[in-house]
């Protein structure tokens, strides 16, 4: 049964509660739960709580956001990789667990076999020639996790908007122009 008693309204429900902060009873959902309690701020106090924190301290949230991508590369590829293909307008019929396991088992280009570097950049903050690039098997705007492949950014540079049996067929031109060495 409802209850409510005191000069602050206290709730004696068993899925509300008072947030600390504002002062007002919100159901249980809109509080976080830390180990096996809730927070004693509601999410909206812990939001504009963070907010102002990182307005009055700059720079923090950038570095904590560098170090967890230096631990966590392929994590923050995959992030990065699947944000842009949804801003650029492709349909994502896989998951982002889906295309972690697929970076987490991907070491090397699968078109020219160069060690992949999962770092998020190499010197003087410019991309490196082996990083990790999203390559669109027929260049579909539907993606689905058979028609993805990771490959090194040169590798997907030079393949463009080839299929891959066109990009194949093309390389195969310029190894036959330049079989004897002339350059």
């Amino acid at each position: 049964m409802e209850s409510f008693q005191g000069d602050g309204i206290i709730a004696h429900l068993t899925n509300v509660r008072e947030c600390k902060k504002c002062k007002t009873i919100k159901h249980i959902n809109q509080f976080n739960r830390y180990k096996t309690r809730h927070q004693s701020w509601c999410k909206d106090c812990q939001y504009e709580y963070k907010k102002e924190w990182f307005k009055r301290h700059p720079g923090v949230e950038r570095e904590r956001s560098q170090k967890w991508a230096a631990k966590h590369p392929r994590v923050y590829w995959v992030k990065a990789t699947f944000n842009n293909h949804q801003r650029r307008g492709y349909l994502m019929m896989f998951s982002r667990e889906d295309l972690v396991n697929m970076a987490r088992n991907t070491d090397e280009c699968n078109i020219c076999g160069q060690k992949l570097n999962w770092l998020k950049e190499g010197k003087n903050g410019k991309k490196v020639f082996n990083s990790p690039s999203l390559d669109r098997i027929n260049n579909d705007k539907v993606l689905t996790i058979h028609n993805i492949q990771i490959v090194c950014d040169r590798c997907n540079t030079s393949k463009q908007s080839r299929t891959m049996k066109e990009f194949i067929r093309y390389c195969s031109f310029i190894a036959k122009k330049y079989k004897h060495g002339e350059i």
